[in-house]
């Protein structure tokens, strides 16, 4: 029911959308007709408007046109007489303006086409405009018609594929039932069988006892096995739970993380008090460089002042040249003494970086050789235990074939008891 339903829901999509591309033809045939249609129009247009100034020429030129063989003169002026003109020029003067009163009609009546034709043209083009929405909103449309369509194909294929898989199951099922009927059957023909005289039920109870007995064995063994596959994974587990205290007792042996951070708080120590001696000692350059500019400004003072006398000179006693000079000498000293032992400080700390920085090598290279040993010690626990695990999935596997072994041969002592069994005629 639900193929039919999809196949006439398919159907219904493809005559609407058969439907709709007839209508999308059929307008652009009709939008081709109305290009065609506007083209000629325009065309018309060209032509008549070409007509149209043309006649405006030539009513401009009969207009204007004066006659070059004659001078211009005032008709009916009060001192001079009209002026006669000869035969031919009056009549040509006539056909002239003869001509004017119809071309000004046939240039009124080629305005009004055209404003005619214009007036078309717009109509064409709006419905020209209204043309193509419409393709548009077709256009529209047949994608979503296409894409119901391609939906419901996807649906009708999965609704195809559920359909095949439950048939498939049922044909499944019918084989299983046609298996269990035959082998009931068959049970049922043994039955009767043994029921009957002749039956070899004895037979069958002694092939029953040593099957039994044989399985028996068969179990023993598979628990045996079964403890010996327990006794592996004990030692197994025992060798994972080693392997996890003796990488617990080398990483308590190989964690210098306390010494490292003792380090490092001793490394940030000597950075301070190093930049702490770089400021001092930027301190007392920046103060030396103001003294010596000081001093510079002074000894021309000094050069021109010195061996005479001042008058009214009252130099207080610490602010003679001398003074000065004895004040300058002592920042001088205290400033090289700064220096030297700045230098000294620096020299000791960067000693002191390098004797930390070798038990800082020194001691990783210990943890290095620590890392590896534990490594090494790893690997051939994997080894091991992998050895231990393989002899185990070997030995499981020779079990298994065993079983299977002594499964086979029950099976085929059963059948051959079965088959010496003597058959005897069904009961009525």
């Amino acid at each position: 029911m639900s193929d039919i339903k999809s196949n006439q829901h398919q159907e219904d999509s493809e005559s609407t959308i058969s439907q709709k591309e007839a209508q999308v033809a059929e307008l652009n045939e009709s939008i081709e007709n109305e290009k065609l249609l506007v083209q000629q129009l325009n065309l018309n247009i060209s032509e008549l408007q070409a007509d149209i100034l043309r006649f405006q020429n030539a009513n401009k030129l009969f207009q204007y046109l004066k006659p070059s063989t004659i001078p211009e003169h005032t008709i009916n002026s009060e001192d001079d007489t009209a002026m006669e003109f000869n035969e031919e020029h009056a009549n040509i003067l006539k056909d002239k303006r003869n001509l004017i009163p119809p071309l000004r009609a046939e240039v009124a009546q080629l305005e009004d086409e055209q404003a005619n034709s214009e007036d078309r043209l717009t109509t064409l083009r709006n419905e020209f405009d209204n043309a193509q929405n419409q393709i548009v909103e077709l256009q529209e449309k047949i994608r979503f018609a296409n894409s119901e369509c391609v939906r419901s194909t996807r649906e009708l294929n999965y609704v195809q594929d559920q359909i095949t898989e439950r048939q498939n199951e049922i044909r499944m099922m019918e084989d299983l039932k046609r298996e269990a009927q035959g082998a009931l059957s068959s049970l049922l023909d043994r039955a009767s069988d043994a029921d009957g005289l002749g039956g070899g039920r004895l037979d069958t109870e002694k092939a029953i006892i040593s099957l039994q007995n044989e399985l028996r064995q068969v179990e023993n063994e598979i628990a045996e096995i079964q403890d010996r596959i327990d006794e592996y994974k004990a030692v197994d587990e025992e060798d994972k739970a080693e392997k996890q205290k003796q990488k617990a007792a080398h990483d308590a042996a190989v964690n210098w993380q306390k010494e490292k951070v003792e380090l490092q708080e001793e490394w940030r120590e000597l950075m301070k008090e190093i930049q702490k001696k770089k400021n001092s000692l930027k301190t007392v350059e920046t103060k030396q460089a103001t003294q010596t500019y000081s001093t510079t400004r002074v000894i021309p003072l000094v050069k021109k002042w010195q061996g005479k006398k001042v008058p009214n000179a009252n130099v207080p006693p610490e602010a003679t040249i001398e003074s000065m000079f004895a004040i300058l000498d002592q920042v001088k000293a205290e400033h090289d003494s700064g220096m030297k032992k700045s230098e000294q400080e620096i020299a000791e700390l960067i000693v002191n970086n390098a004797k930390l920085q070798e038990e800082v090598t020194r001691r990783r290279k210990a943890l290095e050789r620590t890392v590896t040993q534990f490594h090494a010690d790893e690997n051939a626990m994997r080894k091991k235990i992998d050895d231990i695990r393989e002899k185990a999935s070997k030995e499981e596997e020779k079990l298994l074939k065993q079983i299977e072994s002594t499964k086979i041969k029950m099976a085929q002592r059963q059948l051959r008891s079965s088959a010496t069994a003597p058959s005897t005629p069904k009961k009525p």
